[in-house]
């Protein structure tokens, strides 16, 4: 099974290291792929430290999400309070949004990426299962 995976990663020039029962796949992010038992496959995602929508914290992207909605709740308090200091509020509204957005577009790049990467790879297993 793992040189079946090891061989479709290469096929498709995914950069990856082999960490005897773990295969990390250095996408955007890092997947790994847990071969560990024999009847099943866990698939991974870690976002690195020093990341974007991690900050100083390695996590899953799971926990970039919780991390993420936090500091947006945190940074929407401070605007509300900045908002009564600041004759005209549309330019916080402005740059709250766009900061905002800013965020759920990467989220969504990331997403999207890892969930196609996971699909790709139940794809494979199911054809070496045929």
């Amino acid at each position: 099974m793992k040189t079946m995976i090891q061989t479709h990663l290469e096929q498709f020039g995914y950069d990856y290291t082999d960490h005897g029962e773990m295969l990390t796949v250095r996408l955007s992010l890092h997947v790994v792929i847990d071969l560990s038992e024999p009847d099943k496959i866990r698939l991974i995602d870690r976002l690195k430290s020093w990341h974007f929508l991690t900050g100083i914290i390695e996590t899953r992207l799971k926990g970039a999400l919780v991390y993420n909605t936090i500091g947006l709740f945190v940074i929407s308090l401070i605007f509300i309070f900045l908002a009564g200091y600041v004759s005209d509020p549309a330019i916080l509204i402005l740059v709250f949004t766009a900061l905002v957005g800013y965020i759920l577009l990467w989220t969504l790049f990331y997403l999207i990426k890892a969930e196609t990467f996971k699909q790709q790879v139940r794809t494979w297993m199911k054809e070496q299962r045929k």
